[in-house]
């Protein structure tokens, strides 16, 4: 009886073990991480829940915060955009669904503004340009696109994701 109640101790140990592993490696494949270098700070994971008040605790008191007033007759989440100097983060009820970041003191991952498409193109599979001069690259395993705006000279004027 001593050794059942010990292998099945051990079984679930190792299994838990595994399906830790497991779900940090799938976490840690989704990872995308937003960051201010001049408030040393960062969102570290776009998936989780955030309110305004949790982006607030993270990076401060916002330039500007728009809320949706009118109330979505097909049952669509409401909106907000919350604006910081150089940062647009749009939310869809309590989930991040764009970030777009117009300035250094931030970057997607390692990627910032200040990169050139060539240095940016080398870290991501790019999907196609469009028309209006964006450019769109897959990013690993997210459900989603990475963005690169640029001016008439390819210069790069903003950068973000955008979640499907």
């Amino acid at each position: 009886m001593k050794n059942t109640t010990f292998y099945i101790s051990l079984f679930f140990l190792i299994s838990s073990y595994i399906y830790g592993q497991k779900k940090d490696k799938s976490i840690g494949q989704n990872l995308i991480i937003l960051k201010s270098y001049s408030l040393k700070k960062s969102l570290t994971n776009i998936y989780e829940i955030y309110s305004v008040k949790k982006i607030e605790t993270i990076f401060g008191k916002p330039l500007r915060i728009k809320k949706e007033q009118v109330v979505d007759t097909y049952g669509e989440e409401p909106w907000t955009i919350i604006i910081y100097n150089g940062l647009k983060i749009e939310l869809t009820g309590d989930y991040i669904s764009d970030i777009t970041i117009s300035n250094n003191d931030w970057s997607i991952n390692t990627i910032k503004l200040s990169n050139s498409l060539t240095d940016i193109s080398k870290k991501l599979k790019k999907i196609k340009k469009t028309k209006k001069n964006y450019i769109l690259y897959e990013i690993p395993n997210f459900e989603g696109v990475f963005f690169v705006n640029t001016d008439l000279k390819g210069k790069v004027k903003s950068i973000g994701i955008s979640l499907n």
